[in-house]
């Protein structure tokens, strides 16, 4: 069964780095550079992790996050929203994000984090 993640990120490299420890790691990875993108194609690809950067041109991960899991086909799908701000200062719980992520996001423990995430287990 294919794992399907969603890396959405406007810096290029990040979600360049994201992508490939991922895809290594066995999973299906596309990504989007805004978030106008990112839900775009998360809405055509339905993939089990949406993985969101808050602070992205066009609508950030916030508004995306928060896009997603007011949509009742996307309810149960999984958002990540990640930042180089402070958890605090991100208020991500309010958007209906399953977890927040520090960034610098330590890449040799994403894929078990993954993985983990779409068996159900919450770190």
């Amino acid at each position: 069964m294919a794992r399907r993640v969603l890396v959405a990120d406007d810096e290029p490299s990040t979600a360049d780095m994201f992508a490939l420890i991922l895809g290594f790691s066995g999973f299906d990875v596309d990504r989007a550079y805004d978030g106008e993108q990112a839900l775009r194609l998360a809405r055509e690809l339905a993939p089990d992790v949406i993985m969101l950067d808050d602070r992205m041109p066009k609508k950030s991960g916030s508004e995306v996050a928060r896009e997603l899991k007011s949509d009742p086909a996307f309810s149960d799908k999984i958002v990540v929203l990640f930042s180089s701000a402070d958890e605090g200062e991100t208020n991500w719980r309010s958007t209906g994000a399953d977890l927040f992520l520090q960034k610098p996001v330590d890449i040799r423990k994403l894929p078990e984090l993954v993985d983990g995430l779409i068996r159900g287990k919450k770190p």
